[in-house]
């Protein structure tokens, strides 16, 4: 008591609670970027590989690349919207039946060993 008046201690939680709403979590600053398949296309416009790489002493066999490679129009698909709950669905579906089917599978092998 000082004069009648009653001296008010604040609580550490009233302090902390205080603190935390002026607090704001800063942004990351971790942000990649993909390049798009046209952006790397035109890095590697007119770069060429030299015909004929025997004059330096160094050759490299690019047959097995080329065989293998499928022409860019081959690849690119149609932008094709999808909903998750179906395609949810459709993947729970499949499980389920390979599940039945290796169920099937061991009983039948069970009874053909008995």
């Amino acid at each position: 008591f000082d004069g009648g008046k009653i001296m008010i201690i604040p609580d550490l939680d009233d302090d902390q609670e205080e603190d935390l709403q002026l607090t704001v979590a800063e942004a990351p600053q971790n942000i990649r970027t993909v390049q798009s398949l046209r952006e790397l296309d035109n890095k590697i416009r007119g770069i060429q590989l030299p015909e004929n790489m025997s004059d330096s002493g160094f050759r490299v066999d690019l047959s097995i690349l080329t065989k293998t490679l499928v022409p860019r129009n081959k690849i690119i698909e149609q932008d094709v919207a999808w909903d998750f709950e179906q395609l949810l669905e459709e993947v729970s579906q499949g499980l389920t039946k390979e599940k039945e089917e290796s169920m099937t599978t061991t009983r039948a092998q069970q009874i053909a060993t008995s």
